[in-house]
């Protein structure tokens, strides 16, 4: 016969007297039970990442559609384009309409498109003040008008977008596509009497810019090729 000591101390006069086999069970049955409440615990825990992680990504999807929804349908524009000419004719507010063209992609497939368009709506819904509009005029064309924002914010505005989408890229199967613009501004002013007016003027500011790019890549270019041709030994 052994002696089993409770919770009080050895010194006790409460002891049990229990048998050795007795004894072990008892041990078993503590550890058993220590076990149990280390996996309720764990599983709690568990259960508890899972349900922040879950509303992780559901905060992440909310503000990835919230972006997306940030561009108002094209049969807004000239509602918004209202607005602004009847503020810059009651206070004198500058205001600015930006078109910007999505750069051809190596594979045009559909899907590609679309990611694309995807990311580029992103990166304008992401750079917009709370006073700006953005709209998509066709699958490679989209447009913002900034209100009291003139053409050199307008520029700035401009050198944000391009700024997110060079750290976005879009991967799929074919491989990864870095996502160019072209994109021109026109500040509205008394050269202007129309919406129609001022989305050509942004326009022509946009192919300008696209002629002295290409420009300076060809001088670029030629450049260096003669600074190749130059260290080439004369021929004998």
């Amino acid at each position: 016969m052994g002696f089993y000591a409770g919770p009080l101390s050895a010194g006790s006069p409460l002891l049990m007297a229990v048998s050795p086999s007795e004894g072990a069970s008892l041990i078993v049955a503590g550890v058993s039970f220590l076990a149990l409440v280390v996996l309720a615990r764990y599983a709690f825990l568990l259960r508890a990442k899972n349900a922040q992680l879950e509303a992780d990504v559901g905060e992440l999807e909310a503000g990835n559609h919230s972006l997306a929804a940030q561009l108002s349908p094209v049969t807004l524009l000239e509602n918004e384009w209202k607005k602004l000419v009847a503020r810059y004719s009651r206070s004198g507010e500058q205001f600015s309409l930006v078109i910007l063209d999505v750069g051809d992609a190596i594979r045009p497939t559909a899907e590609l498109r679309a990611a694309v368009a995807e990311v580029v709506s992103r990166a304008l819904g992401a750079v917009r003040r709370t006073e700006d509009s953005l709209y998509q005029l066709d699958a490679r064309t989209f447009a913002a008008l900034l209100a009291g924002c003139g053409a050199s914010g307008a520029r700035v505005f401009i050198d944000r977008v391009r700024s997110r989408l060079s750290n976005e890229p879009v991967r799929d199967e074919a491989g990864t596509t870095y996502i160019s613009i072209t994109a021109g501004v026109a500040e509205w002013g008394s050269a202007h009497a129309s919406l129609d007016d001022l989305i050509a003027a942004a326009r022509r500011d946009r192919e300008t810019f696209s002629d002295i790019l290409k420009r300076q890549l060809a001088e670029e270019f030629t450049g260096e090729f003669s600074e190749l041709h130059g260290a080439r030994p004369a021929a004998r």
